[in-house]
């Protein structure tokens, strides 16, 4: 895209992305085809910058009715390709500090400062973060998502929904017969014990393994008949903390 738009461009474009991109192999791609970027840096040492004399945080300015200071410094990078070679490259290091919840954090540019100064580099990268992200948050506050533009919301007629109740049913139904298999594989591996006398031994392993058995198996019996009482699907009227559906009118 950028090949094919630059003639069209009164200067290089540079792009802007989050975290997501940090990657030294992608940077190294970008420095290498002379592309302008700016990132959050993603793996910061937290005490490393509380440690920062704050004096060094030299240049002060408001963005977004919050106050920041920053300061930048280079940094190298590395990255070994998939032939094993390795390349080093430098990058603009920026440090920015947002004064009102003292929280600090970094930036990685590539950029020349004639064509990105270190206030318009800074100001990119904000771009990406806190109320900036938060706008579709912000406005479901403040306005309904489900609100179309031209059209009136009316009840619809259809009101039912999957019953909930029958997926707790049925994850206890799993769990039954997880235990019974494991029951059943139990049994078949513990000898019958006999007495002298050749009766069964009470209280042996292999006759509470079948009492055991024979209490699983009628619990699952009974969740069985629960569910097949249990409606496919139920009014949201007559639940707790849901509210009716609408569609355009």
């Amino acid at each position: 895209m950028v090949d094919k738009w630059l003639p069209e461009l009164p200067t290089p474009p540079v792009a802007v992305f989050d975290r997501e991109g940090s990657e030294a192999g992608f940077f190294f791609r970008l420095v290498r085809a002379g592309r302008a970027f700016v990132s959050w840096e993603k793996t910061l040492d937290a005490n490393r910058l509380a440690a920062i004399d704050a004096q060094r945080f030299a240049t002060d300015f408001p963005f977004n009715a919050k106050q920041y200071s920053v300061f930048e410094q280079p940094k190298e990078l590395s990255y070994t390709d998939e032939q094993g070679e390795t390349h080093t490259f430098p990058l603009r290091h920026i440090h920015i500090w947002k004064r009102r919840s003292d929280r600090r954090t970094c930036a990685l540019v590539h950029a020349d400062s004639s064509l990105l100064s270190l206030h318009e580099a800074t100001r990119a990268i904000l771009s990406r973060w806190g109320a900036c992200e938060n706008t579709f948050k912000h406005l479901q506050d403040r306005h309904p998502a489900h609100y179309h533009p031209g059209f009136t919301l009316v009840e619809s007629e259809r009101q039912d929904i999957a019953n909930p109740d029958i997926k707790p049913v049925e994850k206890r139904l799993g769990r039954l017969r997880k235990a019974l298999d494991k029951l059943y594989k139990q049994l078949t591996k513990t000898p019958q014990q006999s007495n002298k006398d050749g009766t069964v031994r009470g209280n042996s392993r292999h006759l509470r393994l079948q009492e055991t058995i024979a209490r699983k198996e009628q619990e699952l019996k009974d969740l069985h008949e629960e569910k097949a009482r249990l409606p496919e699907r139920v009014d949201v009227s007559t639940l707790q903390n849901y509210r009716s559906f609408k569609k355009g009118g």
